[in-house]
């Protein structure tokens, strides 16, 4: 059925670059390899960008962070990067737009020369509010975590509940948002066991403080996760 009304949209509304236009994709083969994909890591939370070997947060950033590393594919400054992603959460809401994100992400994590230690992490999405999720139809962390999943063959589980709804973060200080987003996730109940002494990979589209993901681990944790780790699209 979804396939049916995705050809009947392209029938009337043809697939056109959001960047240069030109039909054919909503983001171009040109456009996409205008977005530099990243080789480094760096530390998560450094106030100066920290090279940091395979993603994983600084000594000095861990004692008060529960992220034991990140992964993120390009950079938030880049303007079509930032152009796809906002498209891709905000209306028109071009869910396809996943895939080629998506395809930046892999790219990084074979370029850091990490992807093929991931197989037996889960692999969790944020999930969203339940306004955001009907406003928009999906979550699409899970749609950029099902595409990640097939590449890396490892699991989806989405084992993290919102528990309430928060303020957008967008207009935030450092120290709001850590307030902002304090106590937002809960642990599904029927999966407590399936997280324990595992290795946990959380998946977003963007960090920027890194406030949201940090709760999130944090909760992982405390239920019995061993490691987790976060990968994202782009970070600020």
């Amino acid at each position: 059925m979804e396939n049916f009304l995705e050809k009947f949209w392209d029938m009337f509304f043809p697939k056109k670059c959001i960047n240069c236009q030109e039909f054919g994709d909503y983001l171009c083969v040109d456009c996409l390899s205008l977005i530099e994909v990243l080789q480094d890591c760096y530390c998560p939370f450094c106030n100066t960008p920290t090279i940091v070997a395979e993603g994983k947060t600084c000594r000095d950033c861990s004692h008060n962070h529960y992220l034991n590393g990140l992964f993120a594919a390009t950079s938030f400054q880049n303007s079509i990067v930032k152009k796809a992603i906002h498209v891709f959460k905000y209306p028109p809401l071009i869910k396809s737009l996943a895939i080629p994100l998506t395809s930046l992400l892999i790219t990084h994590l074979e370029l850091a020369s990490v992807k093929h230690k991931l197989t037996d992490f889960i692999i969790v999405p944020v999930p969203l509010s339940k306004t955001k999720l009907r406003f928009r139809g999906f979550n699409q962390a899970e749609e950029i975590a099902d595409i990640l999943t097939k590449s890396i063959h490892s699991q989806i589980q989405n084992v993290l509940i919102r528990t309430r709804n928060t303020r957008s973060q967008v207009e935030l200080s450092r120290i709001e948002r850590k307030n902002n987003v304090d106590g937002i996730f809960a642990i599904n109940p029927k999966m407590i066991s399936i997280i324990k002494n595992k290795k946990i990979l959380l998946i977003d589209d963007v960090f920027t403080t890194g406030a949201t993901i940090d709760e999130a681990a944090k909760v992982l944790k405390q239920n019995g996760a061993k490691e987790v780790w976060a990968a994202v699209i782009a970070r600020e």
